[in-house]
């Protein structure tokens, strides 16, 4: 793994996941516990899967996700409280920026130990 990224010069978001179904901007861009305010100063979100960066999107605008999308998660599934969790639209990043990131590796350094699919590098 030498093709790693030596230093972030952007605000990303980092997020794992875990294949590319349906497509990697759907699977990445929907329904994280992730603090709303900080994720709108990110300039880019990296897809990444197994430490690597597959997907470099540009977030547009983050929005709360609708209750029923929310639903269909299991760790959402009370009814009683509006769901927390967040999304993005946005689109794919241009060449310059894909090309500082795609297909390279987030430094063991730099990625948290744990479960958690966020990290941010700001």
């Amino acid at each position: 793994m030498e093709n790693k990224i030596p230093e972030f010069n952007d605000k990303c978001i980092i997020i794992k996941i875990h294949n590319k179904y349906p497509s990697l901007y759907e699977q990445v861009r929907r329904c994280w516990k992730i603090n709303k305010e900080r994720a709108e100063q990110a300039d880019y979100v990296l897809a990444v899967i197994n430490g690597r960066v597959e997907g470099v999107f540009e977030p547009l605008q983050w929005y709360f996700i609708p209750l029923e999308e929310c639903n269909k998660i299991d760790s959402c599934k009370n009814k009683n409280q509006p769901c927390r969790r967040k999304g993005f639209i946005g689109k794919e990043a241009s060449i310059d920026v894909k090309n500082k990131y795609l297909n390279k590796y987030i430094p063991d350094w730099f990625m948290r130990p744990g479960p958690g699919p966020i990290q941010y590098t700001f």
